[in-house]
């Protein structure tokens, strides 16, 4: 999504004017979409609507999967339809929120218990890889701006989304794993009785 801009510029053929707004409605919408589906998820869990982990793998879905779709419709639009174009940078974005919201990135802090902070910063430092690596790779794939060179881009995209959902909904789980369980009936040392008396050292 970073190089929304990019598309929007060279295959969508927009000016630098539309372009900056036109860059910036999916995450508007994605913002939007975050606080109204993070009231449903609540909803769902807090009145038995539906199970913890079918709230997680729903969400996990509608965050994944229709990123993919919209990315594969959108490898073939071409400046032709520009706004049909926006209207799936849109729906792709938008959705993607619901990750946060009720999917797996809510899902760390069921399954890492107090470990969470630190399954969180492996999360995000893992996540913020694309970011930088992103741009290389799209940059030498679409170095003659063309829409065929983007559809590779989008169909590499939309496979990585496809993999992570598919793989996140067979494993997923939603209680306190072994590995991050605490012992409660163990209580800290008491550092009191463990000091040492200095003035016995000199």
């Amino acid at each position: 999504m970073t190089q929304i801009p990019t598309y929007i510029r060279d295959v969508l053929q927009f000016d630098i004017e539309s372009n900056g707004i036109l860059s910036s409605i999916p995450f508007l919408v994605s913002w939007i979409v975050v606080i109204i589906s993070s009231f449903i998820a609540d909803y769902l869990i807090s009145k038995n609507k539906l199970q913890k982990i079918s709230v997680r793998k729903l969400y996990t879905s509608l965050s994944m999967f229709t990123p993919m779709c919209a990315l594969i419709f959108l490898s073939y639009v071409d400046c032709s339809s520009p706004y049909l174009g926006v209207f799936f940078l849109i729906l792709g974005q938008a959705l993607n929120g619901c990750s946060g919201t009720g999917g797996f990135f809510i899902n760390s802090h069921e399954i890492a218990g107090p470990f969470s902070g630190i399954l969180i910063g492996i999360q995000n430092m893992i996540g913020t890889i694309p970011g930088f690596i992103g741009p290389y790779i799209v940059g030498h794939i679409t170095s003659n701006h063309k829409l065929e060179e983007w559809r590779i881009v989008f169909w590499l995209t939309s496979f990585l989304y496809c993999f992570g959902c598919i793989f996140y909904l067979i494993f997923t789980e939603v209680e306190v794993q072994n590995w991050a369980k605490c012992d409660k009936t163990q209580t800290r040392p008491n550092l009191d009785s463990e000091k040492i008396d200095l003035n016995e050292m000199n």
